[in-house]
């Protein structure tokens, strides 16, 4: 954190990537980073940082990101920002899309919570 001492807390806004609760994000993104991320949060937070998380929706973690947002909730996490897996990049072989079918109801589900 010293490194940003010299800046205004509102001067920068830090984005961390997360996707999903411990057990999907680790998978996805390897094993202790959801440990790391939330306590970068926290630690982030709580010197008056603005946090934002953005989550990949895959259909292997879209039923851990309820959870997920209540953690971010208790954490007082400035933006969430929720994209579904998109047939680009590394994905673009990727068999895991949340069809249309099932995106719209959980957003809806999402945002009625």
């Amino acid at each position: 954190m010293n490194r940003f001492e010299k800046y205004n807390a509102s001067d920068l806004f830090f984005k961390i990537s997360i996707d999903g609760n411990k057990d999907n994000n680790d998978k996805i993104r390897g094993a202790g980073t959801f440990a790391s991320s939330i306590e970068s949060a926290k630690k982030l937070v709580a010197h008056g940082f603005r946090v934002s998380v953005s989550t990949t929706v895959t259909s292997s973690n879209l039923k851990s990101i309820h959870e997920l947002g209540s953690i971010l909730e208790e954490l007082n996490i400035s933006c969430w920002k929720l994209s579904p897996i998109m047939p680009y990049g590394r994905a673009r072989n990727w068999k895991g899309y949340v069809e249309p079918r099932r995106w719209n109801p959980f957003v809806k589900n999402l945002i009625s919570v």
